[in-house]
């Protein structure tokens, strides 16, 4: 039986969530690692190094040359719109998509917060004003270092992250921000040239829904990690979901919408926020 390639970052995060979608598929696969020119800057934010196409374009050209079938990424890493030619034909389950601060002592006001991200800056700067916001780029165990070496009093990470590394944060101050998480923060994609066809019966519906909604709005607002932006769609009931977003310093907007008026009210979403 001919095995399915599957195209991997070469973290350690990376690797565990492609064992997921591996343990899922339940086929023989072969395991093919690819640098990403994102994991090779470290000394910038992505916003001022081409975004998050960084992460995904040598996956896609890796697709495009048949050297893989399927790509393997963390949502959050894809830009809100796929590259033409390709798509997604399936996302995990997601997992839990809060952000977590992380501190080796309680954090006072006029902190200095590590991240390299334009929407926990801004989100965390409505926290507290006051707090200095400094670089921090690197893998999950990489940022701890950072972290225990005394070159920020507190980080963000994601939850998501740390449970699937089963990092073991007891010695640390945890606390779960009240602040939207990044669009389809917590979710595992597969990406694929268009006409290649994985089973459906991989597929979390429920949640490729809200991978898709929360990406399309982001779309619509000309959005992406450059910017202070994220948007969250939860499940309310079997046919209705809460959208939350934000674009630089708005309020956070929500509204609620049934499926069949979805496409609406992201429309008129995006028309509050970006204009």
């Amino acid at each position: 039986m001919t095995k399915l390639r599957i195209g991997t970052r070469t973290s350690k995060l990376a690797r565990i969530q492609t064992q997921m979608v591996v343990d899922v598929l339940q086929m023989p696969v072969e395991i093919v690692p690819i640098i990403s020119k994102g994991d090779q800057i470290q000394d910038r934010s992505l916003a001022n190094s081409g975004g998050k196409g960084l992460f995904v374009s040598v996956f896609e050209q890796a697709l495009q040359n048949d050297q893989i079938d399927i790509a393997v990424h963390s949502g959050k890493d894809m830009p809100s719109q796929i590259t033409e030619g390709f798509y997604v034909p399936a996302v995990l389950k997601r997992a839990n998509p809060a952000d977590l601060l992380l501190s080796k002592t309680p954090i006072q006001p006029g902190a200095i917060i590590g991240t390299s991200s334009p929407r926990r800056a801004n989100l965390y700067k409505r926290i507290d004003p006051t707090c200095q916001i400094k670089l921090l780029r690197g893998n999950v165990e990489t940022r701890l270092h950072k972290l225990e070496d005394g070159f920020y009093d507190g980080i963000i990470l994601a939850k998501a992250g740390l449970d699937r590394l089963q990092i073991d944060v007891s010695s640390y101050v945890v606390q779960t921000l009240d602040i939207l998480p990044a669009t389809a923060q917590g979710i595992i994609a597969l990406e694929a040239r268009n006409g290649f066809r994985l089973s459906k019966d991989i597929d979390d519906q429920k949640t490729h829904i809200l991978f898709d909604v929360e990406r399309k709005l982001m779309a619509k607002m000309h959005a992406d990690c450059h910017d202070a932006a994220s948007v969250y769609a939860q499940w309310i009931d079997t046919n209705t979901l809460c959208i939350q977003a934000f674009y630089q310093d708005s309020d956070i907007l929500t509204r609620y919408t049934d499926m069949d008026h979805v496409d609406d009210c992201i429309q008129e979403m995006a028309g509050i926020l970006y204009g």
